[in-house]
């Protein structure tokens, strides 16, 4: 007779049987099994509990105590977990079927070693890990290791010293190739047979030996060019071998290496993605490396994946965004030549001729290539490729861009200032550039006069003394002054014959400063303060200009009082054209007939047209 195990809310003491009975199943071919077999579980799943004569469960919901159940029955030996492949197959990176074989008398390295873990878990913790929060990986990755198959009967790789039918696996026989990379120049010249265990011991951890047969000069220079390069500063690799072969190589610097030949930093890359879909060879969803630099070339390929993603994420290779950045690089071309266009003769990289720089707009420029030249510094020293070139092409272009639009009447005089702000930027641009597209970056600075190769040019340097929030503040104010003019005229549908500017007076420049220290929107803290000190006689005009620094602080920072007066004067002319006005700057109300000057505002000035 059957035994309930399950009681289920309602359905009978055999749930089973009910449903059986109820759709009309003859027998365990009949199609409606599979609907009976879904109604029941799905049933005692969300609704079932452990009938009362199982003691250790009774009354138990089926949905929670399965897992408990599970634990009980291995732990007291009457079930065991077994694992099995997945039927799909799986697929090499070479397009073939991988098979899996268990093979007798396999060699395997004991990662799981309690005291070895404890130690690569230090060569970690002093690790620099990027990104950041792939070091939990790593920790979980180290303690999970057991024994790894590290041996194999085919394929490319080093025999096992004691046992020569069998080649180290790639994953773990690569875990120290960087130790000879740093010394693979002198190897190759060298008597295979004198490179033997007391050679490399004396190389690598500074032990003597008389079993060393090379020429103490020689071993001499081949250490020194390993201790020049250990030790290892960074290990780049992609984010599925975290798992494996990047745990491995800590695994092996620490049984190997004595903490001062630990590695210092691991960046993890991404994966690529085309057209949105993962790359896979065994679907032909892949572009060849080769074909995509014959078709763009390397620098517009080097130039798309370091600035479509940083390194550790995933990129993705979409044929229209390509070309986008094909033509910028093209753009980037056209504007070196356009330098020497406007220059009127042979550019020199070399030997740029200075000029003053009085005009707002040039020391802006100059800022701003220096802040992005700061940027872009910092981001590569911590391999985010992306930002770097974020501020290194498209935030430098979209600068450039609006100088080039203010300077336009300027460009066409062969403004030496001009010609001064974009030499410099271009011999900066084209050095940023470098790492990113070193080969058209290398024929630009040959062909307008850079000195010896761009590849060992220094580095650009930027100057915190050129950078300045004053500077960037002053083209906003123009900008901004701009734009309300021509909303203003949009609102009220007219082309006035004259627009007059009135800028902030002194007092209310004491008072944002004011502002500023109390450090919060505080109308009666900031009131008392400027009564206190007295900035201006009358108080009910503090309080009004108080309500409106409070509202504004909160979104424009205060940075002390700016010369708007010579900003704006010099940059009349380009307002003029912008607003197609006439515009007179004031910086008293002597002439105000609609009392517009008492609106301005430090960083707003008053608008009044007529």
């Amino acid at each position: 007779n059957p035994i309930n195990v399950v009681t289920v809310k309602g359905y009978g003491e055999f749930p089973a049987v009910e449903v059986v009975e109820r759709m009309g199943i003859e027998n365990q071919n009949d199609p409606k099994v599979q609907d009976a077999t879904d109604e029941l579980y799905k049933a005692e799943h969300s609704k079932g509990y452990i009938s009362d004569h199982i003691e250790k469960y009774a009354g138990k919901r089926v949905a929670y105590i399965r897992d408990e159940i599970k634990a009980d029955m291995i732990e007291e030996g009457s079930a065991d977990i077994m694992y099995d492949f997945a039927e799909r197959p799986v697929i090499c990176r070479c397009g073939n079927k991988c098979v899996v074989k268990v093979m007798d008398d396999q060699w395997f390295i004991r990662y799981g070693d309690e005291e070895w873990t404890e130690k690569t878990q230090k060569v970690l913790a002093q690790e620099t890990i990027i990104p950041e929060e792939i070091r939990s990986n790593f920790e979980y990755y180290i303690n999970w290791l057991d024994d790894w198959a590290c041996s194999r009967r085919v394929g490319l790789g080093t025999r096992v010293p004691w046992d020569d039918q069998w080649l180290i696996e790639p994953l773990s026989d690569s875990t120290m190739y960087m130790s000879y990379y740093s010394i693979a120049k002198y190897l190759k010249d060298m008597n295979p047979e004198d490179l033997n265990e007391a050679f490399f011991e004396k190389v690598f951890l500074g032990v003597d030996s008389d079993e060393i047969t090379v020429a103490p000069e020689i071993v001499e220079d081949i250490q020194a060019e390993f201790n020049y390069w250990y030790p290892l500063d960074w290990r780049l690799s992609a984010k599925d071998l975290v798992g494996n072969h990047l745990s491995f190589l800590m695994f092996t610097h620490a049984a190997v290496y004595p903490e001062e030949k630990w590695p210092k930093g691991t960046v993890v890359f991404g994966m690529g993605l085309l057209e949105g879909n993962k790359m896979s060879s065994s679907k032909g969803n892949v572009i060849l490396l080769a074909d995509a630099i014959e078709e763009y070339s390397a620098d517009v390929v080097r130039l798309f994946l370091m600035a479509s993603a940083e390194p550790w994420q995933d990129f993705d290779w979409r044929e229209k965004e390509v070309k986008g950045t094909q033509r910028r690089l093209e753009w980037f071309r056209e504007f070196a030549q356009k330098v020497e266009d406007i220059k009127g003769e042979k550019l020199d990289l070399s030997n740029i001729q200075e000029a003053a720089l009085e005009r707002s707009i040039d020391k802006w420029m100059v800022n701003q290539l220096n802040v992005h030249i700061k940027a872009a510094t910092e981001a590569l020293e911590v391999f985010q490729t992306r930002q770097a070139l974020q501020h290194a092409l498209f935030l430098l272009k979209k600068d450039l861009d609006h100088y080039m639009y203010r300077v336009k009447d300027l460009i066409e005089k062969k403004d030496p200032a001009v010609i001064y702000v974009l030499s410099t930027l271009l011999s900066n641009w084209i050095r940023l550039l470098a790492p990113f597209t070193p080969h058209t970056s290398e024929e630009l600075w040959s062909k307008f006069g850079g000195e010896g190769f761009v590849s060992f040019a220094e580095w650009p340097k930027y100057d915190e003394e050129l950078i300045s929030e004053e500077i960037e503040r002053s083209e906003s104010l123009v900008q901004n002054i701009v734009k309300d003019i021509n909303e203003i005229k949009n609102i009220v549908d007219t082309d006035p014959e004259k627009i007059h500017i009135y800028l902030s007076p002194d007092w209310k420049w004491d008072l944002y400063k004011i502002a500023d220290e109390v450090g919060k929107p505080d109308i009666g803290q900031i009131m008392g303060r400027a009564i206190g000190q007295n900035i201006y006689d009358d108080k009910k005009e503090i309080a009004g200009a108080a309500k409106k620094i409070s509202r504004e602080m909160t979104k424009t920072r205060y940075i002390g009082k700016i010369d708007e007066a010579t900003i704006l004067n010099d940059a009349k002319d380009f307002i003029e054209a912008e607003v197609e006005s006439e515009v007179v700057i004031h910086t008293d109300d002597s002439y105000d007939p609609q009392n517009k000057a008492r609106n301005a505002m430090p960083y707003k000035p008053a608008i009044f047209m007529e």
